[in-house]
């Protein structure tokens, strides 16, 4: 049994976290279903700078489910190749916020994207073809 009862197993992260709304000042900020499709613009959140970019954000967004849209095509450090990635709900412009936050690099915030069944990192490297 999980920790909780569950016959899943569980992971507990124990950790110090303020709850606020001064994002450029958060290391993790937790977006649910409810708000993805209308998050903040990556700018809200802190990209780091030059001289320290893993100040940044981590952004860890909960999503209804990944697709078999594929519709980024994404490459970069530990993909070989390239990947196709599709998630709902997403901001519509979604793709043009990860090549506005690749450009930054090494700068830019990084994501965790997570359904109730899979998850998938997209860091600040991550590049989108086309």
């Amino acid at each position: 049994m999980g920790r909780w009862g569950s016959k899943q197993p569980t992971l507990g992260i124990s950790t110090t976290c303020e709850v606020g709304l001064g994002l450029k000042k958060k290391d993790l900020v937790v977006l649910g279903t409810l708000i993805a499709a209308a998050m903040p613009p990556f700018e809200t959140f802190s990209l780091g700078s030059l001289e320290y970019p893993d100040r940044s954000t981590t952004l860890v967004i909960q999503v209804a489910s990944f697709d078999q849209d594929n519709e980024l095509v994404l490459s970069g450090p530990g993909i070989a190749g390239t990947i196709g990635f599709s998630a709902r709900p997403l901001p519509g412009d979604f793709r043009a916020r990860l090549i506005g936050n690749r450009a930054l690099f090494p700068r830019g915030v990084d994501l965790i994207v997570l359904s109730e069944d899979a998850v998938a990192a997209l860091p600040r490297s991550i590049r989108i073809a086309g």
